[in-house]
């Protein structure tokens, strides 16, 4: 049985980044496939800069600091 990915490798998500009552939410590529939940690395597409994230939806991956 396969299970059904949230996100896909090359899928265009939202990088969203909170601190405080501050949210910051970005554009970017995931670099890897993953499920809600899992640890995955996306490329921030406006600094090129690879971030680490949670898998939050179908389309947004959240980061912590």
């Amino acid at each position: 049985m396969k299970k059904k990915l949230d996100i896909k490798e090359g899928q265009k998500v939202k990088i969203e980044h909170k601190r405080g009552n501050l949210i910051i939410i970005v554009d970017g590529v995931a670099l890897k496939s993953g499920m809600h939940g899992d640890y995955l690395e996306v490329k921030n597409e406006n600094s090129g800069k690879i971030v680490k994230g949670w898998v939050k939806n179908n389309e947004k991956i959240t980061i912590f600091r």
